[in-house]
């Protein structure tokens, strides 16, 4: 019997460049992805060995800088410096007046009158003149009256021994009278008090 030629089918990746040659007829080498896919249709594609394109991995590396770049602050020049540092002392200055200012006022408030006299000003001034005139006629008055009891007495005062001891006895009798009498024996103090004001001389107005 003639020997029949079969065409031989090779099932792993060829190692030539070139097509396979199988008895008198060229055939063209299948991929070993086609073949893998044709055999195995649920296999998972290798991510780790995938190919990455060259666009995306560059603009994944650009913006990556650009994040760094503008996290980073940029440099400050010399006037910008200077301007935030008066800036910082001004708003120190400031609040260090509103506390004094605070405080001021709270003084003010504890060393204010009374809310009676507040605003009234006039007339604490007026009432301060009239205590003056009122002391000044006090002090007037009372120099006169020294005088006056001073030459009283200057009369009054006996001399002689003789008239000292008739003065004497004069002022026992009227003890003994006083002390029978009847309002002295209900109230000594009233009664004193009542002989101060008669006789004692009243101050001149």
């Amino acid at each position: 019997m003639p020997r029949v030629s079969r065409e031989r089918t090779k099932h792993h990746a060829s190692t030539r460049s070139g097509p396979a040659v199988v008895g008198n007829h060229r055939q063209t080498p299948t991929p070993p992805s086609n073949f893998f896919a044709s055999v195995l249709p649920t296999a998972t594609p290798d991510i780790v060995s995938a190919p990455i394109s060259l666009t995306a991995a560059l603009s994944d590396t650009a913006s990556s800088t650009n994040s760094t770049l503008g996290s980073k602050k940029e440099p400050v020049s010399k006037k910008g410096k200077r301007v935030e540092r008066h800036k910082k002392w001004i708003d120190k200055l400031a609040t260090a007046q509103s506390q004094k200012r605070q405080e001021q006022r709270h003084l003010s408030r504890q060393t204010d009158p009374s809310a009676l006299v507040r605003g009234m000003s006039q007339i604490h001034h007026s009432l301060r003149d009239i205590q003056a005139e009122i002391m000044a006629s006090d002090l007037l008055s009372l120099d006169t009256n020294k005088n006056k009891q001073n030459g009283q007495q200057k009369a009054n005062i006996p001399v002689s021994r003789k008239a000292r001891a008739r003065a004497a006895v004069k002022e026992e009798q009227r003890f003994a009278q006083v002390l029978q009498h009847p309002a002295f024996k209900a109230d000594a103090l009233a009664t004193i008090r009542e002989h101060l004001s008669n006789t004692l001389s009243k101050p001149t107005k």
